[in-house]
């Protein structure tokens, strides 16, 4: 009789339920990608696993990226206007 492979867990790259809903916060995708940058940083990775994290940090780095850039096209500045009243407007009006 042939025999099922048994499945290793392996570790959780990152909370599970954040990873299944992409719900992942930018202070959250940061921690981990900090947590990858310190694991290849040590040396002790073996290469097959090292190939892995680098995968997910650029995943990372790009999703952090990507949240930056919006949140920086949402920041808005309030502006004194000339009768003591405030308005906003976008960070792009000052260009």
């Amino acid at each position: 009789m042939i025999m099922p492979a048994k499945r290793t867990k392996k570790a959780p790259t990152a909370d599970a339920a954040s990873e299944r809903t992409g719900t992942r916060t930018f202070e959250e995708a940061l921690q981990r990608l900090e947590a990858i940058v310190d694991a290849l940083e040590q040396g002790t990775v073996p290469l097959d696993r090292a190939l892995e994290l680098y995968q997910e940090g650029a995943v990372l780095t790009k999703e952090c990226a990507e949240r930056l850039k919006t949140a920086e096209q949402r920041i808005m500045k309030l502006s004194n206007n000339a009768d003591g009243t405030f308005a906003e407007s976008s960070l792009e009006d000052d260009e």
